[in-house]
């Protein structure tokens, strides 16, 4: 079976990283455990 894909903006790894964000801390550090579980692709989109 092939791994799922997921985009992930990079707002996200932030607020996973800045305690200070309050609410956004805490779903950003939820949505990148829930994802560390499962057998996905993450892939970073940066604007150019």
């Amino acid at each position: 079976m092939a791994a799922e894909r997921w985009s992930l903006d990079t707002n996200i790894l932030v607020y996973a990283i800045d305690c200070d964000t309050g609410e956004k801390h805490r779903i950003a550090v939820e949505l990148l455990d829930a994802l560390a579980e499962r057998d996905c692709v993450l892939s970073l989109l940066d604007s150019l």
